[in-house]
């Protein structure tokens, strides 16, 4: 049998990732590729983009006091930092030499669900914004007062459910985390429905909740 059998066999058999290098099963040499290549460049080059884009306006936004806009640009830039950083880390298919993840795939595994769900919960609250200040018009802005409690709806809107996430995902992870190539840290969870709840059902609801505020289009008041 040769390599390539081999390899064939293996792929069929179910095996989770080991932090083992012995126990790691992987495909024979060559562990590269072109196609491999391709992939790995423009997951660096447009990732380090996706960083570097966000930061400028981040800045701008939070100079002028745009919670909701700031924290969404960073969680961009957070997202892309962590997809630069695995793709770098397992960039071949030699899983025997690979880093076995330890302390960046236990904050990875925590952190990463909560953080693409920061992603779609500012967004919500962008939109909701904008529906309010239309729905609402005020020649006068915000009092500091007014501002402060502002900011702490936003806050709850956008951290609420991934602060669940985060507590919740020691209880459901099934195991310790799993890597792929190029992917990087994986986490595993058990398939229940409080995962379906807090960790899957989010982030579509808040997606089509800012879609619904973007074409909602409010009374006039004195019509």
């Amino acid at each position: 049998m040769n390599n390539t059998d081999s390899w064939a066999s293996v792929a069929n058999i179910t095996t989770s990732y080991t932090t083992t290098p012995e126990e790691r099963l992987g495909p024979p040499a060559p562990y590269t590729n072109i196609g491999l290549q391709v992939n790995l460049f423009f997951r660096v080059f447009l990732g380090i983009l996706g960083i570097l884009i966000p930061l400028v306006p981040a800045r701008l936004l939070w100079i002028n006091g745009e919670f909701s806009a700031t924290v969404h640009c960073m969680s961009t830039v957070t997202l892309n930092f962590f997809y630069v950083v695995n793709s770098l880390i397992w960039r071949d298919n030699n899983v025997k030499k690979w880093y076995a993840g330890y302390g960046w795939c236990d904050f990875h595994t925590y952190v990463f669900f909560a953080v693409e769900t920061i992603f779609h919960t500012t967004l919500f609250d962008i939109m909701l914004g904008l529906a309010i200040k239309i729905g609402n018009p005020r020649v006068t802005s915000l009092s500091p007062k007014e501002k402060k409690r502002k900011d702490r709806v936003s806050a709850l809107i956008i951290f609420a459910n991934p602060v669940l996430q985060v507590l919740l995902t020691y209880f459901l992870i099934t195991q310790r985390y799993d890597v792929f190539t190029l992917a990087g840290c994986n986490a595993i969870f058990d398939p229940n429905g409080v995962f379906f709840v807090f960790f899957i059902l989010p982030s579509p609801v808040f997606t089509l909740g800012a879609a619904g505020l973007a074409v909602y289009e409010p009374r006039d008041k004195n019509a």
